[in-house]
């Protein structure tokens, strides 16, 4: 037989798997599982994108940490921080204090700036973030008691510094060594690099995450994609009947069946990739009405596409195979 007569066989039996029911079985095994796998490959797409344009936002801004040893030529200065209670002469409240040895390189690291001052004792200085200033009624030569559990220390205001609002909100002591235990260095570096690191971890775990459960879907929808092709050997029995009759091997009316069912599971992919594309679309504009604006229109890139027709067209012919071994078994009378 050549290759016309096998174009033959096979468009006759597509056809009678699209008259019979079996297409409904097809639809389920191939059309859910590809539009699933869809939108977890389009969901990755998304959070990659998203997470480019968060670290774009933030990429070359400085931002401080706070570690246990130096990073290199990366400009630190050493602070010891506590979580203190604070009492002043009309009341008392809850902050953070950030003992530091050098007060000035302290200031120039977090951008800053003192507002009022007045002269030190010993050389100490005590700051207050002007948010707190405002809020209590403070300012410099006001008396404070710092306390840590039963153990309290008493000094005066020497400074009020304003910054970003977290700084408005400490307490700055130098050259108070007594004061807390273990200290540590808080940097700035160039870079949102431990962002950027976040966000790549969080998109890595994503992806893995995904593809392990896009190959899960495809497991779990085999034996349904092995029971709509012996629905459909059966409801075409009619037709192999027929073709046999006529001169057409068992051979080529199981290459005619494997080629008819995996030409139907390419096209039903296509059709499965298109669902799973549209509810991605709907769920990013449904996403609008929460506030969340999702710039990309996303597009399954053409290695995206293959990755997905790819494995189910295998596991199509892997399973067209196996099912076509029944044709010219005694079940099949006349063949």
């Amino acid at each position: 037989m050549n290759l016309r007569h096998l174009t033959i066989v096979t468009t006759s039996l597509l056809i009678g798997i699209l008259r019979g029911r079996a297409i409904t079985t097809f639809l389920v095994a191939i059309v859910i599982p590809s539009a699933i796998i869809t939108v977890f490959l389009l969901a990755v797409d998304i959070l990659n994108t998203q997470a480019n344009m968060i670290t774009a936002m933030y990429r070359g801004k400085p931002s401080l940490i706070y570690v246990e040893k130096p990073l290199g030529n990366i400009s630190c200065v050493r602070v010891r921080i506590e979580n203190v209670l604070v009492k002043t002469v009309n009341e008392s409240f809850e902050t953070q204090v950030h003992v530091v040895d050098n007060f000035t390189k302290y200031v120039e690291l977090n951008h800053l700036r003192i507002t009022k001052s007045s002269k030190t004792v010993s050389g100490e200085i005590v700051s207050v973030g002007w948010l707190l200033a405002e809020k209590y009624g403070l300012k410099p030569g006001s008396e404070i008691t710092v306390c840590i559990g039963r153990d309290c220390y008493s000094t005066n205001i020497t400074r009020i510094h304003i910054g970003s609002r977290c700084f408005g909100y400490i307490i700055i002591v130098s050259r108070h060594r007594s004061l807390f235990g273990k200290s540590g260095f808080l940097c700035r570096v160039k870079d949102n690099w431990i962002l950027e690191s976040i966000v790549e971890d969080l998109v890595s775990s994503t992806k893995y995450t995904m593809g392990f459960l896009s190959l899960f879907t495809l497991l779990a929808y085999a034996p349904i994609l092995y029971l709509a092709h012996n629905k459909a050997l059966t409801l075409i029995r009619r037709d192999l009947r027929i073709l046999y009759s006529i001169g057409v091997s068992r051979t080529h009316l199981r290459l005619g069946f494997i080629l008819a069912t995996t030409l139907l599971s390419i096209v039903l992919v296509l059709y499965g990739v298109s669902i799973g594309t549209l509810l991605i679309h709907i769920s990013t504009w449904i996403l609008r009405f929460f506030g969340i604006i999702i710039l990309e229109k996303p597009v399954l890139a053409p290695e995206a596409l293959a990755s997905i027709i790819t494995p189910l067209t295998i596991v199509s012919l892997i399973v067209a195979g196996i099912v076509s071994g029944r044709i010219g078994d005694a079940w099949w009378n006349g063949l």
